[in-house]
């Protein structure tokens, strides 16, 4: 709803005529020509004030989870090795190296995901400080 008043309907005086090789309709027939254009005085209000605020926003808020992300992690290998401790007790040697397994799993996915989205956070935030006139970098 709030995208659509961006927008202006407005009717080509002209209108629509249709071509010569069309028979179908009588000459001189014309139809209302309506399009869908953007509103001049929203789109620079959005474009100067709303775009670098959500670029400043979302850059902070796509940083967020890889920075939580490790201590997650970490707090989630802390809690396997109590885990493995206690089932050492229990199980047989067999199930401690499937633990370490899943230990080293998580490792890797804390690593693969830091790695792919601290840089896309990053950069969205980089953006919002060095808008320039056209939605892009200068």
């Amino acid at each position: 709803m709030i995208n659509q008043g961006r927008y202006l309907i407005i009717e080509y005086p002209k209108g629509w005529k249709p071509d010569k090789s069309c028979t179908m309709y009588p000459p001189n027939t014309t139809f209302p020509y309506f399009a869908r254009v953007q509103n001049p005085a929203i789109d620079v209000f959005f474009q100067e004030h709303i775009s670098e605020k959500y670029l400043l926003i979302d850059g902070i808020l796509k940083c967020i989870p890889p920075i939580l992300y490790p201590f997650l992690a970490v707090g989630l290998v802390i809690e396997l090795k109590k885990v493995r401790e206690g089932r050492k007790i229990l199980m047989g040697r067999d199930e401690e190296n499937d633990m370490i397994h899943v230990t080293r799993l998580v490792i890797c996915m804390t690593i693969a995901y830091f790695l792919s989205e601290t840089p896309v956070g990053v950069s969205q935030f980089y953006m919002s400080f060095i808008q320039g006139e056209g939605f892009g970098p200068l």
